[in-house]
């Protein structure tokens, strides 16, 4: 388990979404065409989809045109829309669609996934039960309804559906992905391995199922075969955020941090609204000790996330090794009052008010409740005067061997803050120096100590 004093990462889980499944229905020969009919016939559906808005929206708008024709360009013209990011224009225009044509399957199953985007997932499954009923015989239905069954985490629901689908196509690639998707929300991991696999032996490039293994191995505990698997990704796909942030992510842990940072750089490349990706570079900024960079990316992760708390956590860290006190107690207030009784938080807002030079009135409460607690309840006892020094830094020992170099970096770093807070730089030092050397790359009190041992040094 990992130590709650670690930089606060997204574990992301690649999201898993079915595109949108157009056929190509020629042109209704009855027609009579109207001047630039056919010219916009055959480029409707054709060629990039940017051209496609123009071109079907001759079509829909031309009376003359048959039912079919006409129904054919909604559903291009809204695949448009959707690739182009106008959610709000397909959604209008895949209904538009299903208006004309109440029988066709296609356009049941796009509007589902238009209100899906939305989060509308009651919605989206009204529509997708519309399709397989209108289409019983066609996998896509069952596929996007298990979909919308695991984002409602409704696995042992979308597992059946997903199932469903590979009755009709055994080949699917996409009915894996998402039952491994589904099998991860059950911690059956290795089921979703075995799911992953299964659909690289249909597609060896298969992007997302390299990915998704990526994240079941990760989950499981191997770095090393999640990082593979991430590394395999970003060449299979090199536009997958998901596979960068996540090759980031592992890096991060491993201590590489540059490598971490350039992932991350490649994730805001193709994602700038990626506010995971602004976060964990942040964090690797930190750990860099490069703190003026981790702030600004800290601080655009919070404008485009306003709720994300991890940004919260590591931007308090960073104002805390700026000096910037008062910032960091705004921040760590902002996390304790979502956590009240989390034991972290409330040391921290307690440390950053301390070196601000202002009260903390409900601390002698909160100690009172937690000091007594496990780990870090010394720690709150500690600060409140209730546990003394000697006996807090001789702790350790009796945790097990793989968590003792953990524990010895938090009780020398917030052993060291306490010291600083009450003007002993001297009682500080060393043992800043010491978290600064043996705290793990990648804990949060590794990086405020490198910046207090900045300001300490004459």
């Amino acid at each position: 388990m990992e130590s709650r004093s670690r930089c606060y990462r997204s574990r992301h889980v690649a999201a898993f979404v079915l595109p949108c499944l157009l056929a190509w229905l020629a042109p209704d020969p009855g027609t009579a065409q109207a001047p630039g009919a056919t010219q916009a016939l055959a480029a409707c559906g054709t060629g990039a989809s940017d051209s496609w808005i123009a071109a079907c929206g001759t079509i829909i708008d031309n009376p003359r045109e048959s039912v079919p024709n006409r129904v054919r360009a909604l559903k291009f013209r809204g695949l448009a829309h959707y690739r182009a990011g106008d959610i709000e224009r397909a959604t209008a225009d895949f209904t538009a669609a299903t208006g004309l044509a109440p029988n066709d399957a296609e356009a049941w199953n796009n509007l589902g996934m238009m209100r899906q985007t939305r989060g509308d997932l009651d919605g989206a499954m009204a529509d997708y039960d519309k399709a397989i009923a209108l289409d019983p015989s066609s996998w896509v239905g069952h596929v996007n309804r298990g979909n919308a069954l695991r984002l409602k985490s409704d696995a042992g629901g979308a597992i059946a559906e997903y199932d469903l689908a590979l009755g009709l196509k055994p080949d699917l690639g996409a009915a894996l992905r998402g039952r491994g998707l589904a099998r991860q929300l059950q911690r059956n991991l290795p089921a979703a391995v075995a799911d992953a696999t299964a659909a690289l032996r249909i597609d060896p490039r298969d992007g997302e199922a390299l990915l998704n293994r990526g994240n079941a191995f990760r989950l499981l505990g191997d770095a090393d075969k999640a990082l593979a698997d991430y590394e395999e990704a970003t060449r299979a796909a090199p536009d997958l955020a998901g596979a960068w942030l996540n090759r980031g992510a592992v890096l991060m842990e491993k201590g590489s941090i540059d490598r971490a940072i350039e992932s991350f750089d490649r994730t805001i490349a193709i994602n700038p609204q990626s506010v995971e990706a602004y976060n964990n570079r942040g964090a690797s900024q930190s750990q860099n000790g490069d703190f003026a960079r981790a702030e600004a990316d800290l601080d655009a992760a919070l404008r485009l996330g306003p709720s994300y708390e991890g940004a919260y956590g590591n931007r308090a860290f960073v104002r805390l090794a700026r000096g910037n006190f008062a910032g960091a107690a705004e921040d760590f207030s902002a996390l304790a009052a979502r956590s009240p009784e989390d034991p972290y938080r409330v040391l921290w807002r307690h440390l950053a008010l301390m070196r601000a030079g202002a009260a903390d009135d409900g601390f002698a409460r909160a100690a009172v409740a937690l000091g007594s607690g496990p780990w870090p309840g010394p720690l709150l006892a500690f600060y409140a005067g209730t546990l003394d020094r000697e006996k807090v830094m001789a702790m350790g020992p009796e945790v097990e061997p793989a968590e003792q170099a953990e524990r010895r970096c938090e009780i020398v770093f917030y052993v060291g803050e306490y010291a600083l807070a009450k003007n002993d730089p001297a009682s500080a030092a060393p043992l800043m120096r010491e978290a600064a050397a043996s705290c793990p790359v990648g804990f949060l009190e590794r990086a405020a100590a490198l910046g207090e041992l900045k300001r300490l040094q004459p």
